[in-house]
């Protein structure tokens, strides 16, 4: 049975420098795998590479019919932002994507 898994991952884009990434899949495994092929580096992903949390499917239902498998929420100045879909094709990695606001938080990050 399919389950939403959710990853915390690194976001430059996000205020809190933090961004959750849900994925449709049978095991932790399987979803891990899915957003690393997505372009996510290792390092990006927190908690060791382990979801932050499990949701039923009827908790997050709009990942079903995402175009790209992914919904995505940012941790911003107000809060956590609500759950949008990822459009096919676009970069999970804000490294990749090239849209990021380069900002510092502290030595050596961008």
């Amino acid at each position: 049975m399919d389950q939403v898994y959710v990853f915390e991952v690194e976001d430059a884009d996000a205020a809190a420098w933090r961004s959750e990434i849900a994925v449709l899949a049978t095991t932790a495994a399987e979803a891990h795998r899915r957003i690393r092929a997505a372009g996510l580096h290792k390092k990006q992903i927190h908690r060791d590479g382990r979801p932050a949390r499990v949701l039923a499917v009827a908790e997050l239902p709009g990942v079903v019919d995402s175009p790209s498998g992914f919904m995505r929420r940012r941790d911003d100045d107000g809060g956590w932002t609500a759950w949008e879909q990822v459009a096919a094709g676009t970069p999970l990695s804000w490294r990749v994507s090239g849209q990021a606001t380069v900002r510092t938080r502290g030595s050596g990050h961008r």
